[in-house]
C-alpha cells in the first residue's frame, strides 16, 4: 500500500501543477501515477476520498513534527531558570522538526499551498499552528498584556507564522533550512516583542 500511495501521491502532485482539482480526473491521476483504474479503485472510491487521505496524513505529520518540538523545548525548560537560556532554548526548537518536515514535503506541500489547490488546506494548516501556539503559549507561560484582545493578537501571531512559512515553501529559489529558521524566529522574536 505504501509503494502505492506514494505514487498516487507523486501522481497528484504533478497533476496538480498543471490543473485544478476540480478540473483533474482519476485518469489524469493515474496516468501521472503509473498506476492502474482498478488499483486506484481498490483503496479510493473517487479523487475526493483520495485527496481527503492525504490530506488529513499530511496534517496528522505536520502536527507530529510541532509536538515533537514543543516536547523537547517543555523538556529543556524543565532544568533551566535563566530567561535568556529560555529564549536560547526556545529560539533553536520552536519550528525546528515542522521546517523539517515541510522541507522534505515540499512538493506535497507547494501544490496544496498553490492556487490548485483543491482543498482549505491553508485554513486547516492555520488551525494546526493556532492550536499548538496556544500550547505553547501555556508551556512557556505567556500572557498577552495589553489593549489588544488576545483573540486578535492569537490571529495576528499564527496568521504571520503560517505566511512566513507559505512564502518560503512556495519560492523555488527559497533560503535554505537554517536561513529560514533563522528568519522564522526572527518573525516570532518580534511578535513576541511587539504583542507582549
Amino acid at each position: 500500500m505504501k509503494k502505492i500511495e506514494k505514487k498516487l501521491e507523486n501522481g497528484l502532485i504533478e497533476a496538480l501543477k498543471k490543473e485544478s482539482f476540480n478540473q483533474l480526473t482519476i485518469t489524469k491521476i493515474i496516468e501521472a501515477s503509473g498506476i492502474s483504474r482498478r488499483t486506484f479503485y481498490i483503496y479510493y472510491k473517487d479523487k475526493y476520498e483520495f485527496l481527503d487521505h492525504v490530506k488529513c496524513k499530511i496534517l496528522q505529520e505536520i502536527k507530529a513534527a510541532m509536538i515533537e518540538d514543543r516536547k523537547k523545548i517543555a523538556d529543556e525548560l524543565k532544568e533551566i531558570l535563566d530567561v535568556d537560556e529560555i529564549n536560547l532554548i526556545i529560539k533553536n526548537n520552536y519550528f525546528h522538526n515542522l521546517v523539517l518536515y515541510l522541507n522534505n514535503n515540499k512538493d506535497i506541500m507547494r501544490v496544496f499551498l498553490s492556487d490548485n489547490a483543491p482543498i482549505n488546506f491553508y485554513g486547516n494548516f492555520l488551525e494546526l499552528i493556532k492550536d499548538e501556539v496556544k500550547q505553547r503559549n501555556e508551556l512557556q507561560e505567556l500572557s498577552f498584556k495589553g489593549k489588544i484582545p488576545i483573540k486578535y493578537i492569537e490571529e495576528i501571531f499564527v496568521n504571520s507564522i503560517a505566511c512566513t512559512i507559505k512564502v518560503w515553501l512556495l519560492d523555488i529559489n527559497k533560503d535554505n533550512i537554517d536561513e529560514f529558521l533563522n528568519i522564522l524566529d526572527r518573525v516570532y522574536s518580534k511578535l513576541v516583542n511587539e504583542l507582549l
